[in-house]
């Protein structure tokens, strides 16, 4: 890892290429929510609690899903010399943050219905896939009371948040 950051101006390059591209993503989903959002406003139309209810039970199940996927590829990715090896170089960095953008990209565009559905899935477990690619180095660099006490921290803050979204009336 030290040799892959001897060359900070690479590093700040592909940084600044993986935040443009997120900042681009961001700027699509703001802009077509507020289309949407406008357009459900001006026709009068309602979401039922009901629909509200089963799009937040199934945005949290994937989450929790995402979450399970990630730290079993992630275990299973420590096992292997070759990944640890290779996750470390800088070569990983060309190959990660691309590829994310555009599994989540695909995932974004990509439509709920019968024929495109495994495709939105294969999408979602490519992205977990590189988020478990990612965090391997971290992992293995670190010591366990400090991926303990960020285990423990991530899981309360978003079993918090599934709380209150799962309770709340609107």
């Amino acid at each position: 890892i030290k040799e892959s950051l001897s060359n900070p101006t690479l590093g700040y390059a592909l940084l600044g290429i993986g935040v443009g591209g997120l900042a681009y993503l961001m700027y699509n989903n703001v802009k077509a929510n507020s289309n949407h959002t406008r357009a459900m406003i001006y026709s009068g139309h309602r979401v039922s609690e009901q629909v509200a209810l089963q799009r937040t039970k199934e945005t949290v199940g994937y989450f929790c899903g995402g979450l399970a996927l990630t730290s079993l590829l992630t275990a299973l990715m420590l096992r292997s010399p070759r990944i640890l090896q290779f996750s470390g170089s800088m070569a990983s960095l060309l190959f990660i943050i691309p590829t994310n953008i555009f599994c989540i990209y695909m995932m974004h565009t990509t439509p709920n219905n019968k024929e495109q559905g495994p495709m939105k899935h294969l999408y979602w477990l490519g992205f977990n896939a590189l988020i478990a690619f990612s965090i391997v180095p971290i992992i293995y660099v670190s010591e366990l009371v400090v991926i303990r006490d960020a285990f423990l921290l991530t899981a309360g803050i978003t079993s918090g948040i599934g709380l209150v979204a799962m309770n709340s009336r609107d």
